[in-house]
């Protein structure tokens, strides 16, 4: 994200980055997770990987519209338990999404861009990725990189826990 609205956008999209696809190496680790892990349904970097009972913003009654479209009945209890990938930058199984993207969504059910940063649509999406992956049958993880490990010849593989 390269908001204008936001102070740290250069350093987002720079962590993303890194965190995402920075080397082929860590987009091969990626691979190996999806590979030797069947349940996982969506990768979420560590440090971009948000609570959405701390960071909720306006978009509780849009998510909850959405978990009900998509055959889910309830969120409430579940709330506390719910993370999301801020910044909307991921891995996936497409059939993790299907859920979501089942919804059939159009450009013409997103506001206008006036440099919200909340309570629109796309917030509320970004919110319920975790669900779509559970109403697939998939989990969705937060992986962190074991960097500091990782010394001359060594590749960094990722640390990653179930959301």
């Amino acid at each position: 994200s390269l908001s204008t609205l936001r102070s740290h956008g250069e350093w987002w999209r720079t962590s993303l980055w890194n965190e995402l696809a920075s080397t082929g190496g860590r987009v091969h680790a990626i691979q190996q997770i999806f590979e030797s892990r069947p349940e996982a349904g969506v990768l979420i970097p560590y440090y971009h990987c948000s609570a959405l009972r701390q960071y909720p913003g306006n978009n509780v009654p849009t998510v909850e519209r959405l978990a009900a479209s998509m055959g889910i009945a309830s969120i409430g209890s579940a709330l506390d338990g719910l993370a999301f990938p801020a910044g909307t930058m991921f891995w996936f199984r497409p059939a993790a999404l299907r859920p979501l993207t089942g919804l059939g969504l159009a450009a013409g059910d997103f506001p206008e861009e006036a440099g919200q940063v909340d309570d629109t649509l796309a917030h509320a999406i970004e919110r319920v990725i975790n669900l779509s992956a559970g109403a697939a049958g998939f989990k969705a993880c937060c992986y962190k990189w074991k960097s500091a490990l990782a010394g001359p010849g060594r590749t960094s593989s990722p640390l990653h826990s179930t959301v």
